[in-house]
């Protein structure tokens, strides 16, 4: 079935499983979206049609037509899934996602080029960049590519869109030709242009002039810029088909796609050295760790216990510091049970919060507090018949005047704490440890 409608042909798709709106999930064979049209590939080259000049597309975001923008759905919407319709409206896919963490975003001032987006698939042998794919038409259609904030509602991003053709401040717009064998459009020679927080304002106040808000969310962030992500985008991809009269009217539900982290922010995480190894049940042991660069407002540090890589027990630690982002202090959680009379074998390790991504791991031993050293001895005797009871209870003051008596101090200077006291007892070497003198 073939319609004309408006300059373009839409091929109805009502024998297959069709969604009126898409997720920004890739297109995958057999998912459903059989009946899409043969893939073809549009290249960024002398080629194809004239270039769009921007202020086409800005008048095809103008107000002059009350009706434009009218029912543009969501961000929910439009990743929900509707209804089979009868007759299929053209819609926008995600055919090829940008890789999430192979970029840097750099400045203006660094004065060179920011690179290109690769895609999720790219290899060194075989490059790939982000593509989307338009079903259900066939004609010239306008397409419009600004970053977004990562988390949703998707807002307008501060950060810009660079490139060699078709970027200007910091949107992306170029009018092409879809045929039934050539409905794909890849974008070569995209980076990201980051901007510093101070700018932020005014950056948002020049996509606010371009009428660039692809889910009508407004610019009311700009006041708050302390809640916008600089180290995190999305890609927002925007196509305009033409009206009666020709011009770039009428629009596609935008899509979105999966987030793009800055490279030098996103780095692996990696823990190079800790201070402590064990501490005691309870928790509150101050442990200092050296690690590769990471943000403070995105990173925790868990402990964790497996039994055939099942979690039997996971908390978070306090963190009290992070040092320039290369040193972290924090306090050891409480075991699920501080009441251990044998040593628990944990692991702790780092965790971004962003992307889950998480650190090489290290051990950590949890420790009894045994409030009557001589007295569990002596019940571990019963065990193991070859050690020598102290049936004596052990204070401090027993050992004070005839040995030299080792002072540990708790890291956070509070009232308990245990002192590491050497006897003598039967010929043999001991150490005995005796609950801190307040």
């Amino acid at each position: 079935m073939l319609v004309t409608l408006c300059g373009g042909n839409y091929s109805g798709l009502s024998l297959t499983k069709t969604n009126h709106y898409m997720s920004p999930k890739s297109y995958v064979p057999g998912n459903g979206y059989d009946a899409a049209v043969i893939l073809g590939t549009t290249e960024q080259n002398d080629s194809e049609p004239s270039n769009l000049n921007i202020s086409d597309v800005f008048e095809a975001i103008t107000l002059a037509d009350p009706s434009f923008g009218a029912g543009v759905p969501s961000v929910e919407e439009t990743m929900a899934h509707t209804q089979p319709q009868p007759l299929q409206m053209p819609y926008v896919v995600v055919v090829q996602q940008p890789a999430s963490k192979a970029l840097r975003f750099r400045y203006e001032c660094e004065g060179r080029s920011a690179g290109s987006i690769p895609g999720a698939s790219s290899t060194p042998e075989n490059r790939t960049f982000p593509a989307i794919k338009i079903i259900g038409y066939t004609g010239t259609v306008s397409i419009v590519v600004s970053c977004v904030t990562k988390d949703e509602p998707c807002r307008p991003h501060p950060h810009n869109l660079v490139g060699r053709d078709h970027c200007d401040r910091g949107v992306f717009s170029v009018r092409i030709e879809i045929t039934d064998e050539n409905n794909e459009y890849q974008f070569r020679n995209l980076g990201i242009q980051c901007v510093k927080r101070r700018d932020i304002g005014e950056a948002l106040r020049i996509r606010e002039d371009l009428r660039v808000d692809p889910f009508k969310t407004g610019f009311t962030h700009r006041n708050h810029p302390q809640g916008i992500d600089l180290n995190a985008v999305r890609l927002a991809f925007q196509v305009f088909l033409p009206h009666s009269s020709g011009k770039m009217r009428r629009t596609l539900a935008p899509v979105v796609s999966d987030v793009i982290y800055d490279k030098k922010a996103m780095s692996d995480l990696l823990i190079v050295r800790a201070s402590h190894c064990a501490g005691p049940a309870r928790g509150g042991t101050q442990v200092v760790l050296l690690c590769e660069k990471v943000t403070r407002e995105d990173t925790v540090v868990v402990f964790y216990q497996e039994d055939n890589n099942r979690v039997l027990w996971e908390e978070m630690a306090i963190i009290i510091v992070v040092h320039k982002q290369y040193a972290i202090a924090f306090e050891t959680p409480p075991y699920k049970n501080p009441n251990i009379t044998d040593n628990v074998n944990v692991r702790f390790q780092l965790r971004r919060l962003s992307d889950k991504m998480t650190s090489n791991s290290l051990p950590f031993e949890y420790i009894p507090e045994y409030q009557d050293y001589p007295s569990y001895r002596q019940d571990n005797s019963e065990r193991n018949p070859q050690s020598q009871p102290i049936t004596h209870k052990v204070t401090v003051e027993d050992f004070e005047s005839t040995t030299k008596r080792y002072f540990t101090r708790s890291t956070d200077n509070s009232n308990y704490g245990w002192d590491a006291v050497p006897v003598t007892y039967n010929g043999r070497k001991k150490v005995c440890y005796c609950p801190k003198r307040s």
